[in-house]
């Protein structure tokens, strides 16, 4: 006979085959831990998702092959960009940050530029 667990409190079960949780608390506790994860997920979702699109934008009428675009913070910010959430981050060999949202890099500097980097396709 298997060992059975409670899937919030981790208590071995006792009785019916089919039982997931020890009482009605841990299964309601269990059910709430997951809806909260997935609200915090949709939230940052919207958020990167938001990012992308206003990245997505500043490279709609430029030609095709240009890769690189230069703006100023505020710009960004005043059109709802959140400089707090990117997918990736990397420290390029000369100390410098590229915070990326999927195929989009961006890295600022301390007179409120920003240079934005838009990957090339393969």
């Amino acid at each position: 006979m298997e060992k059975r667990y409670c899937l919030h409190c981790k208590e071995r079960l006792e009785g019916r085959r089919d039982q997931k949780y020890c009482n009605p608390i841990c299964r309601s506790a269990y059910h709430r831990k997951l809806k909260l994860e997935s609200s915090v997920q949709s939230a940052i979702h919207k958020i990167l998702r938001k990012n992308y699109i206003i990245l997505e934008e500043l490279f709609t009428h430029m030609p095709f092959d240009q890769h690189q675009i230069t703006s100023t913070k505020i710009k960004l910010a005043s059109k709802g960009f959140n400089f707090e959430y990117c997918t990736r981050v990397y420290q390029n060999n000369r100390g410098k940050w590229y915070r990326y949202v999927y195929e989009y890099s961006w890295m600022e500097f301390s007179n409120q530029k920003v240079i934005i980097y838009r990957q090339k396709d393969w």
